[in-house]
Order: C-alpha cells, then structure tokens, then sequence
C-alpha cells in the first residue's frame, strides 16, 4: 500500500541541470543536499530533511518534448505573499487561482524544463 510520495525524478541534459537546480532552490525554496554516488550525474533537492526532487544528467531527453500524460506536481505551501514576491523578483509566469470552498489560493507555474507546477496555500490570505 501507497503511504506517501516519497520523491520525484526530472531528467535533463547537462546543460539543463543547473538551471533546473537554481529554479528549484531560488524560487522554490528546495536545498542542494547530500547525494549518493551514482551512474548519471545530477542533484538532490531537498524540503528539510527530505530528499523530495531527484534531478539526473540525461542526454537524449529533449526538453521541448511534452511530458506526455503527466500533467502536474502539487505542492502544499506556506507564505503565499512571500512566494508571489519571490515569482516577481524572478520574473517566473504564474496563474493566480482562488477556491473559496476550500479556503485555499492556487499558484500554477512551470519550471524551465516545462513542468506544470501547483502550489497550494490553506487559509492564507492575500
């Protein structure tokens, strides 16, 4: 049985990887941490103690490709002021969304790779 998500992969070419790392660190707040040696090159973002996004050197991705039936990884989120601040400062496009019958703001984004990215923020205000 599924308990919880435990980390997810994004693979790029080597070129790619540290803008990738950068959008993950300077935007969203993830941390460069401690990464086994392994066959490809890459890097492991980490939320705390949790080693939540894996990003690993593959050269025949073509990053231009649409991610087939994947559509998007959702984050739960605090500090909804300081994040669309922090998508200002670096001049990421997003879309704003609000449900009020969940008390919740939505912000809907893609890194540099394409990837849909939500972020949801409960009982915040803006």
């Amino acid at each position: 049985m599924l308990v919880n998500i435990d980390h997810y992969n994004i693979c790029a070419p080597s070129d790619q990887l540290n803008v990738l790392k950068s959008f993950y660190v300077d935007v969203l707040g993830l941390s460069v941490g401690h990464r086994p040696s392994l066959r490809k090159n890459g890097y492991w973002l980490y939320q705390g103690n949790h080693a939540l996004l894996h990003l690993s050197e593959d050269s025949a991705i073509d990053t231009k490709q649409a991610s087939g039936c994947f559509n998007h990884i959702a984050f739960r989120c605090q500090g909804v002021s300081e994040t669309l601040k922090t998508l200002k400062i670096n001049q990421v496009d997003y879309e704003l969304r609000e449900i009020p019958d969940l008390n919740q703001i939505q912000i809907f984004l893609r890194d540099p790779c394409g990837i849909r990215i939500e972020l949801n923020f409960l009982s915040e205000v803006l």
